[in-house]
């Protein structure tokens, strides 16, 4: 053997040591995998949460647009009732509330089609 050979002889691990980097590297993995699935989770859990806040607010708008729909142009029909309780968009939300105020029926707020509103008898109108 020369003596460059010496300094390159393997040294025999210890069994133990071997274990224990295996259990590093499963701690590692493990670590990995929990980070991974807290990652997925919350993200889902934060659509869920938004989805759960997206319908509160809509259960808390949606009379409130109604009385304002109704004091404005009396009772509406079936048809507007859909149509408001279909928004779902919190800036058409807002941008009907904003409407409401100024627009002459609720065809202009595209609530019912102009041919719904011929046939239907105006409601009471703010005065000034």
């Amino acid at each position: 053997m020369t003596e460059y050979e010496d300094d390159y002889e393997e040294e025999e691990v210890d069994p133990f040591v071997k274990v224990l980097e295996q259990l590093r590297k499963l701690k590692v993995r493990q670590v990995r995998l929990t980070e991974k699935g807290f990652k997925k989770g919350y993200g889902e859990g934060f659509m869920a949460g938004h989805k759960v806040g997206q319908e509160e607010m809509l259960a808390e708008v949606h009379p409130l647009l109604l009385h304002e729909l109704e004091s404005r142009f009396g009772d509406l029909p079936p048809e507007a009732r859909m149509r408001m309780e279909a928004l779902v968009s919190f800036e058409k939300i807002v941008e009907l509330t904003f409407a409401i105020g100024t627009a002459p029926d609720l065809a202009a707020l595209g609530l019912v089609d102009l041919v719904a509103m011929e046939n239907t008898p105006p409601g009471p109108q703010e005065t000034i």
